[in-house]
């Protein structure tokens, strides 16, 4: 006969064991959670960087949009440029120092041609010294010269003479369209016959301040302040008077020419127009009555002279 034995009982799972997994599925599932928040941030971060880029791209568009309007408006083709690949900066930049020092439109050298008239605005008959040269006298004591007697001496010396057209070159250089200074060769005189041909010539260093540069460098408009020493004019003039036939007489001295100027420059040229608003003082120290034999005659004080001398302007700027 058989004898059933009785079947061995299950082993059980410890309980520790079946904690542990669990424990590990949730360690595996907050690690994915983790991880998929992680990049989610990351991808946040990355479109907010290309937002700020985009924006940022927008912003400088906008801003070259503007500078360009503006270099168009005030005619700065020709303005601020950066010399070292950056972008140009606007005037408001113009000592930055990341873009370089920038040009002004009126800077550098310059050539101008002025013309229009002269006024007088001299003494008919200031009283002089007898003329000599040392060893030679003109006396003017055979002559009233009050002029109230007899008018020749009034005829013959005179300095209210030499107005009519007028003339002017300037040679000089403009320094960062802040100051100005030049050479000024001026002339100015009338013609007729020969009794009638005066003329005032003056050879001088003028300076100048440009007060709209202070604004902005790139102006198609120029105003000049200057003022200026003629270390040399002469006034010239003819008289039959004292002589059988007219000869020639001259005032010598010193003069203090000043002014306003205003200036047109044509858009993309080196060209300009403009008006020039001048006035003269000058002094004559010595009034010359033969200059080949040197008989001249020294008023002290000086003999002076003012006179107004409007003109137009041509200019060309390099």
């Amino acid at each position: 006969s058989f004898v059933l034995a009785p079947a061995p009982a299950l082993a059980r799972r410890p309980a520790t064991t079946t904690k542990a997994r669990k424990a590990a599925r949730a360690a595996e599932a907050a690690k994915a959670a983790a991880s998929a928040k992680a990049a989610e941030a990351v991808k946040a971060a990355e479109a907010a960087k290309a937002a700020e880029a985009a924006k940022a791209a927008e912003a400088a568009a906008s801003a070259k949009a503007a500078e360009a309007a503006e270099a168009a408006a005030f005619g700065g083709s020709d303005a601020i440029a950066a010399t070292d690949g950056t972008p140009r900066p606007s005037y408001h930049d113009s000592f930055n120092p990341k873009v370089g020092l920038a040009k002004a439109k009126w800077q550098g050298f310059f050539l101008a041609f002025d013309i229009g008239y002269a006024g007088t605005g001299g003494e008919p008959s200031p009283r002089l010294q007898d003329a000599t040269n040392g060893t030679t006298t003109f006396s003017f004591a055979n002559f009233d010269q009050s002029c109230q007697l007899s008018d020749a001496y009034c005829r013959a010396v005179k300095t209210d003479v030499g107005g009519g057209l007028a003339a002017n070159l300037q040679v000089g250089y403009n320094i960062m369209g802040y100051f100005s200074f030049w050479g000024d060769f001026a002339w100015h005189g009338s013609f007729g016959g020969k009794t009638d041909t005066a003329g005032v010539g003056s050879v001088g260093v003028l300076a100048a301040l440009h007060p709209l540069r202070f604004l902005r460098p790139d102006l198609d408009w120029d105003v000049r302040l200057y003022g200026g020493y003629d270390f040399f004019e002469i006034l010239y003039y003819y008289e039959n008077v004292f002589q059988t036939k007219a000869e020639g007489k001259a005032w010598t001295g010193t003069a203090i020419p000043f002014g306003l100027s205003g200036h047109w420059r044509i858009p993309g040229s080196v060209f300009a127009l403009g008006a020039d608003l001048r006035f003269v003082s000058a002094a004559y120290t010595k009034w010359i009555y033969n200059y080949d034999k040197d008989i001249r005659s020294e008023p002290n004080p000086a003999v002076t002279t003012f006179r107004f001398e409007p003109r137009l302007t041509m200019s060309w700027h390099f």
